[in-house]
């Protein structure tokens, strides 16, 4: 069982990579870019036909985050993709969930001019307790 975290929105979300890992389905594994540190990797990959997160959101399109260690880059390239999803759209989901744990996420909810970089670390940095979901929204 593993940490899944993810962003579950109505329309499609931009996704992101930056090139620092390979996914070799052969041998199912990640293979780190010679050039790069997997450690540092961090990409947002198209999950919708991904059963799991239908526990928890009736969103049509899933966002699975991949990253080892969460980073202040990651961070940065995260907020930037949320506000401009949520200056067009009127909210989007985060969520940190454990595969095998189906229960209810507690939600928070924040508007977008109050969203901080430290929201998305308690999120996505902070490791699993239980099952979280962070709302941000506009009005």
């Amino acid at each position: 069982m593993s940490i899944y975290n993810f962003i579950a929105t109505d329309r499609e979300f931009n996704k992101y990579d930056d090139g620092t890992v390979i996914y070799d389905s052969m041998n199912d594994c990640i293979l780190s870019n010679s050039s790069k540190d997997i450690d540092y990797s961090f990409r947002m990959i198209d999950d919708s036909n991904e059963d799991f997160p239908r526990l928890f959101t009736s969103k049509k399109y899933i966002t699975y985050l991949e990253y080892n260690v969460f980073q202040s880059e990651h961070a940065k390239i995260l907020m930037d993709f949320i506000r401009k999803y949520v200056s067009i759209n009127r909210s989007l989901e985060i969520y940190n969930t454990y595969i095998g744990c189906s229960d209810i996420p507690l939600k928070k909810k924040v508007d977008i001019n109050d969203f901080s970089v430290e929201d998305l670390a308690i999120y996505l940095d902070a490791g699993w307790e239980s099952n979280r979901c962070l709302e941000i929204y506009k009005v």
